[in-house]
């Protein structure tokens, strides 16, 4: 659907901005959904869909998070995996400043493996396989509680695995800057308490 030279969910963000910085705009519920209305009583009501697209949006578009993406995070319902989703999809892109949020918001999103594009990887896991290594070392130092040897179960590799066999120092595989080389990294890791000794699903240890 477009709306004029907007598509319908660019058109939404600017309905929803506007009508928030205006004094009489209030939220009027949260959880699953967020409306928000106006004086002449017209009022818009996003749901989690919309707000997962909208902060999905701001990831892919923005380095920095709006001050509205936490709002949209907000309406997302917990019980469903969007945030998960979105965790995921903030370790594959290296997006260090979405981290806070999305913490703020779900403590456990970046604790957790999900069934994202079919491979069950933590978002640990998912920023050191795309050589995100700034943003791994985020996680290490911001996530409390970070499951550091948790193994996808579908290669049966754990963080320290996929650091070692990476081996960048200052280029990744597609000639860009990793930030910090994976020798660090792995020492990053083992002194959080990552365990050299747990084997690949093909007996492989990382040391």
């Amino acid at each position: 659907m477009r709306t004029g030279n907007l598509d319908s969910l660019e058109f939404i963000k600017i309905m929803y901005e506007a009508s928030i910085n205006q004094a009489s705009a209030s939220v009027v519920k949260e959880g699953s959904k967020n409306a928000f209305t106006k004086e002449d009583s017209t009022s818009l009501i996003l749901d989690n869909e919309v707000c997962y697209s909208l902060a999905l949006n701001e990831i892919n578009n923005n380095d920095e998070p709006s001050d509205l993406f936490r709002i949209y995070l907000q309406g997302i319902n917990p019980e469903h995996n969007k945030q998960r989703h979105l965790a995921q999809i903030v370790a594959m892109k290296g997006k260090t400043q979405f981290i806070k949020p999305l913490i703020e918001t779900w403590s456990e999103c970046f604790k957790v493996k999900d069934n994202f594009m079919d491979f069950d990887n933590t978002p640990l896991l998912w920023a050191i396989a795309n050589a995100k290594n700034i943003f791994a070392s985020e996680l290490l130092n911001k996530v409390q509680d970070l499951d550091i040897n948790l193994k996808s179960e579908l290669f049966g590799t754990n963080a320290l695995h996929i650091a070692v066999a990476k081996d960048y120092e200052d280029m990744d595989s597609n000639e860009k800057v990793v930030g910090i080389p994976n020798h660090q990294l792995v020492d990053e890791l083992i002194s959080k308490g990552a365990n050299p000794n747990i084997k690949t699903k093909d007996g492989i240890y990382s040391a």
